[in-house]
């Protein structure tokens, strides 16, 4: 997932460094946010089918909540 995340954000996060003061500076951030943030819901629905698929298994090794 983190190799996922760099790959598709290295060159977002080098235009990172615009001045954010300027009008296209806050729209390429507000651009990056918004794309870190369907990722991170992406990986996370991931996470949840692949814990549903594999749910007895994961819950041998697991503390009870």
């Amino acid at each position: 997932m983190q190799k996922r995340i760099s790959k598709d954000y290295s060159a977002l996060f080098s235009s990172l460094s615009l001045q954010t003061n300027s009008i296209s500076g806050m729209m390429v951030s507000k651009k990056v946010t918004q794309a870190i943030e369907s990722s991170i819901l992406e990986s996370q629905g991931e996470l949840r089918k692949f814990r549903q698929s594999n749910f007895p298994e994961i819950e041998k090794y697991e503390l009870p909540r």
